[in-house]
């Protein structure tokens, strides 16, 4: 896993498909569904100017905006493929104290 840390924002590079942005107060604790982070060596590059951060793999171009550490875009064979916001806040039960099934948005 590959870590740039700048300022109050984090990147992990967990896998050439696979990005944890942060802002703020970092957590090393890891996800629920991705508990082993070792997952070999990752052939990255990484370049910024002044609004964004990019990192890329074999695999994929992701473009990080600075301000609030969200991935704005990605590239895939040099194409944009714009972004779906996956954003995985956690499970119901450990964050939100409930005990069964969450009605999610």
């Amino acid at each position: 896993m590959i870590i740039y840390q700048s300022n109050d924002i984090r990147i992990s590079l967990i896998t050439p498909r696979l990005l944890r942005t942060e802002k703020g107060n970092f957590t090393d604790l890891p996800t629920q569904t991705v508990q082993k982070r070792d997952f070999g060596e990752i052939k990255y590059t990484l370049e910024e100017d002044e609004k964004h951060i990019f990192v890329e793999t074999e695999r994929v171009k992701f473009q990080v905006k600075k301000s609030d550490c969200e991935v704005v875009n990605t590239f895939i064979n040099g194409e944009e493929k714009g972004f779906c916001n996956c954003t995985f806040p956690g499970t119901a039960r450990t964050l939100d104290m409930a005990n069964g099934a969450v009605k999610l948005e």
